[in-house]
């Protein structure tokens, strides 16, 4: 710590704690100012755009030369490390497991002992399911049985709390999704918090865990190493992303190198479970798709059927087929209280704006999955076509505000559609609403 350093300005607070909450709102019509809740950060706010925060604390001199490390998940903790490092494999034979699933999703007590002359130096309970993953061309397999994936794309933040969630939230938004439907969550795009996982492991909901940039410099291959060797035991992961939408790299043969590498590590340090990277491509193989495992899309679901004429091999998925940015039961813009039924700019004195393109479904050999929510993942299958008009069985999804007894019926529309029209149905009577 710098001693010169001067906080006795700075305001204590209490943990978490996001900073950007407490900064004003701004009328700035830069996109990256808009998708921060209009607040300014960003690089045109340099003075706000990076938190503070200091922690004082007193090391006993006996600890003189050891090493020290502070760990900022509830950042309180304050971790003592030996100076040396290992790896060692057990085979353990277990009789009679309870097979962790989405419905039953059962956790053993697996408790870690360090010993040092047959005394305990450490101990740590770790919580663990058992349950196998299989990933194939035709569909994904949870403990041997054929899982369709319904599934959202998830930012940190939360209304009125910025990224400083209380435990409690993650619980709570996990067990809304779960009521909604949604069995598979996307970590879009970064490391989530422990405690994400450990309501996800213990309320059962998969996991397609997310890397944050496609860069192979040492600080980037550094926290992607950390972030497999942190979470690979975890129950709820059931795959790795090792990006997003790097339009610069993503289809040249340096992108298709950088993406070698995050492979090469991910299988060193967990050959349990295959990656995909989310791609914002068409029917396009160059670069990160030649090597990828398994090909995911960023909407483009008019190539999809042809992606997977030319690529019959490859597993597909659909990794954010949609952003649509609403307000739950409203189906009226109002850009005074700031609610809006499609996706829309609503800082202040901003014009609407709504994404060309409409409902679409994708039919496979298995059923339907309409992918018009905000990232809805599902597995691909064989043979995908697409049904662009109403006359065939309207596809179903869960919508955000609805219980999970009733099913939302869309009508697909014409490609230049900007709207669809959705009815709930359920045991109390059958409503209809347009946006």
């Amino acid at each position: 710590m710098e001693p010169r350093f001067k906080d006795s300005l700075w305001h204590s607070v209490n943990l978490p704690h996001d900073w950007a909450v407490e900064l004003p709102f701004v009328n700035d019509p830069a996109f990256n100012v808009m998708t921060h809740g209009c607040k300014p950060l960003g690089g045109n706010y340099p003075a706000t755009s990076i938190g503070w925060y200091r922690k004082h604390f007193s090391i006993e001199k006996s600890a003189e030369g050891k090493r020290f490390q502070v760990q900022f998940s509830k950042l309180q903790n304050l971790h003592l490390e030996v100076n040396q490092s290992g790896v060692v494999r057990y085979a353990i034979k277990l009789y009679n497991p309870i097979i962790w699933s989405l419905d039953d999703p059962y956790l053993h007590n697996i408790e870690v002992l360090v010993k040092k002359a047959g005394n305990v130096v450490d101990r740590q309970t770790l919580k663990h399911g058992f349950r196998s993953i299989a990933i194939q061309t035709d569909g994904v397999f949870l403990n041997g049985k054929k899982l369709k994936i319904l599934g959202v794309n998830c930012h940190q933040d939360h209304a009125g709390v910025g990224s400083a969630l209380p435990d409690y939230l993650q619980y709570y938004r996990i067990k809304l999704l779960k009521n909604l439907g949604v069995n598979a969550y996307r970590t879009s795009h970064h490391p989530p918090t422990p405690e994400l996982l450990d309501a996800c492991d213990s309320l059962g909901m998969l996991v397609m865990y997310e890397t944050r940039l496609l860069n192979s410099s040492p600080e980037y291959m550094n926290q992607f190493e950390r972030l497999l060797r942190r979470d690979r035991s975890r129950t709820c992961v059931f795959m790795w992303s090792i990006g997003n939408e790097e339009g610069w790299i993503h289809t040249t043969p340096n992108g298709k190198r950088i993406a070698e590498t995050f492979l090469k590590k991910q299988h060193e340090l967990d050959p349990t479970r295959t990656a995909t990277y989310a791609a914002d491509l068409a029917n396009v193989f160059n670069g990160v798709n030649e090597v990828i495992p398994v090909r995911s899309f960023n909407y483009r679901q008019f190539a999809v059927a042809d992606y997977h004429r030319d690529h019959p091999t490859q597993p597909l998925l659909g990794t954010e087929m949609g952003s649509t940015v609403t307000t739950r039961g409203i189906y009226e813009k109002d850009t005074v209280r700031g609610t809006s039924p499609t996706r829309t700019s609503l800082r202040p004195g901003g014009p609407a704006r709504r994404k060309s393109g409409g409902c679409w479904r994708l039919k496979t050999t298995s059923g339907s999955a309409v992918l018009c929510g905000r990232a809805l993942i599902i597995a691909a299958n064989q043979r995908p076509t697409f049904g662009r008009t109403s006359t065939r069985t309207s596809a179903s999804w869960i919508c955000a505000g609805f219980p999970k007894t009733s099913t939302i019926t869309i009508s697909p529309g014409g490609r230049t559609r900007t709207s669809c029209t959705f009815h709930r149905t359920g045991t109390g009577g059958k409503n209809g609403a347009s946006q």
